[in-house]
């Protein structure tokens, strides 16, 4: 999730340090609003991982669940679709970017 918090504000002036004070908060949001975007996508056997596997704030295994029921192409334009603003609105909320 990390790195693509970096991937996220490589246009802006923050700092890993910075990445990481707020990678937590930014990473529970995210994946909540990936999960949303496309729940259409997982059976109930996923979503009750997808939930406990949040519950557990085991973010990188969370991501990796998501990322494998999507192509490159499909991954890259969620991405950019659902968390670019997320992030900007964050970025500005929490650094004043």
């Amino acid at each position: 999730m990390f790195e693509i918090l970096k991937q996220l504000a490589a246009d802006k002036n923050i700092s890993d340090k910075q990445l990481l004070e707020m990678s937590n908060g930014f990473s529970l949001a995210a994946l909540l609003t990936l999960v949303a975007a496309t729940k259409e996508k997982f059976t109930d056997q996923d979503q009750t991982e997808l939930q406990e596997l949040i519950k557990q704030k085991n973010f990188d295994q969370t991501l990796q669940l998501l990322q494998s029921k999507h192509s490159k192409e499909e991954w890259d334009a969620l991405i950019e679709k659902q968390l670019v603003p997320l992030f900007d609105g964050f970025a500005k909320s929490v650094f004043a970017v």
